[in-house]
C-alpha cells in the first residue's frame, strides 16, 4: 500500500490479543560525571568521524510527556521498558509493575565496550531485554502520540505488520555527510549485496527517479518513518545474525560513527529484500505534514519551529516527533521553551508512571 492511510488510521475500540511490550531509550546529559564520561570516549575513539552533539543528551523533559501520550492515547501497552545507562528520571515511579528499568550492562552481550553513549549500538541490544514480549514497540523518547492509536494500525490480519517509511530516501553518502546519513547508506549497501529490491511488491519502501529509472538503476530506499516502529525479537535475532560481523563492531561502538549498521534501516529491508517474511510485510508512506505524522525540526529559524508548534496544539498530528537539532544552547531557548508549553498543553495530565 503507497500512501493511502485512511481507511487504517480510522479510529477503532479493536485490540491484539497478543502483548504488546514499549521499549525506550533515555538519558540525562547534565546528570554528575555524564560530561566527563562522555569526553573521554570521545578522546578514545578520536573526535574524527564521530558524532557527539550536546543535543544527544540533552534531557527536554519529553520522556514524561512521551509516557503520558501513550497512556492516554494507547493505553492497551503492555509492560514499558526504558534503557538507560544506570540513571532514572527523578520523577519515574520505578515501582510500578508495568514499567521496567532496564541497564546496559544488562543487555550487552559484552560489558566490557561500556560505557556507551552511542544509541545505535544500544539499539542492537533491544531484542535482548529481559521478559520483553516477542512483538514490541519501540519509540524514542521524542515521539508522542497525538491521538488514539490501535494495534491493529501495526498488526495486519494473519500475523503480518504494517511498516511506515519518509518520502525522503536514502541517499549514496559523501564524506562531507553526517555520521548518521553515512551509516544509512552504509547499511543499505550492505543489505543489497545480499539480495535487491522488490519495488514491485512494496513501492511505499522505495524512491525512484526519471535517471535513475533511464540509467537502469536499482531505486532508492526510503527511510523508516520516525513514528513508533514494530519489532519481532525473532526476526531480530535472525537479522543479528545474518550481519553479526557488523552487528559486533557496532555494539563497539561508544560515540556514533559513519561506520554503524543502521538498525531501523538493516531490519525492515533485510525483511523487505532477503527473506521469506516479506509478503506478510504492508509497507506505508507517511507524509511529514500530515493530519497522522509531522516531523519538527526544532531549529533556528525560532520563529517558524514556534509557529509549526502552535498548528500542532491545535490539530495534533497521530504521531509526531519533536527532533532538538539545536546544538548546544540554554534551555530557555524560544524553540525549547515553546516545544514545552506544547507539551503541557497537549498532555497535562500525569501518567501512571509518575510518582505522586
Amino acid at each position: 500500500m503507497n500512501g493511502n492511510v485512511g481507511p487504517m488510521f480510522a479510529d477503532s475500540q479493536a485490540h491484539a490479543s497478543e502483548p504488546i511490550d514499549v521499549v525506550y531509550l533515555w538519558v540525562d546529559g547534565a546528570a554528575p560525571g555524564f560530561a566527563e564520561s562522555l569526553a573521554h570516549a570521545r578522546e578514545k575513539r578520536g573526535a574524527r568521524g564521530v558524532d557527539a552533539a550536546a543535543c544527544r543528551y540533552r534531557n527536554n523533559g519529553e520522556l514524561r510527556f512521551s509516557l503520558r501520550s501513550l497512556m492516554m492515547h494507547a493505553p492497551w501497552v503492555g509492560r514499558v521498558h526504558i534503557v538507560t545507562n544506570g540513571q532514572a528520571p527523578d520523577w519515574l515511579n520505578t515501582n510500578h509493575p508495568r514499567l521496567s528499568l532496564v541497564t546496559h550492562a544488562q543487555i550487552f552481550p559484552d560489558p566490557s565496550v561500556l560505557p556507551c553513549f552511542n544509541s545505535v549500538a544500544i539499539e542492537w541490544n533491544l531484542h535482548r531485554i529481559p521478559h520483553l514480549s516477542t512483538r514490541f514497540l519501540y519509540l524514542n523518547d521524542d515521539f508522542f502520540l497525538g491521538r488514539p492509536v490501535v494495534p491493529e494500525m501495526f498488526i495486519r490480519a494473519r500475523g503480518g505488520q504494517r511498516v511506515f517509511f519518509e518520502y525522503n530516501p536514502v541517499y549514496p553518502a559523501s564524506r562531507a555527510s553526517s555520521a548518521h546519513d553515512r551509516s544509512c547508506a552504509l547499511t543499505v549497501d550492505l543489505v543489497r549485496r545480499r539480495s535487491g529490491p522488490r519495488p514491485d511488491t512494496h513501492p511505499a519502501a522505495y524512491h525512484w527517479t526519471w535517471k535513475r529509472k533511464l540509467l537502469g538503476f536499482r531505486p532508492l530506499c526510503r527511510l523508516p518513518a520516525h513514528v513508533p516502529q514494530l519489532y519481532n525479537r525473532r526476526f531480530l535475532e535472525d537479522v543479528e545474525a545474518a550481519y553479526a560481523k557488523e552487528v559486533t563492531a557496532t555494539r563497539k561502538s561508544s560515540i556514533r560513527s559513519p561506520s554503524d549498521i543502521m538498525l531501523r534501516v538493516a531490519y525492515y529491508f533485510h525483511l523487505l529484500e532477503t527473506s521469506p517474511y516479506d509478503s506478510q510485510l504492508e509497507t506505508i508512506v507517511l507524509d511529514w505534514n500530515s493530519p497522522e505524522f509531522a516531523f519538527i525540526a526544532v531549529e533556528e529559524p525560532a520563529a517558524r519551529v514556534c509557529e509549526r508548534l502552535r498548528n500542532l496544539k491545535k490539530s495534533p498530528a497521530r504521531f509526531f516527533c519533536l527532533n532538538d537539532d539545536l546544538g548546544d544552547t540554554p534551555a530557555d531557548h524560544p524553540c525549547l521553551v515553546a516545544m514545552h508549553d506544547t507539551l503541557r498543553h497537549l498532555f497535562p495530565e500525569p501518567s501512571c508512571f509518575e510518582r505522586a
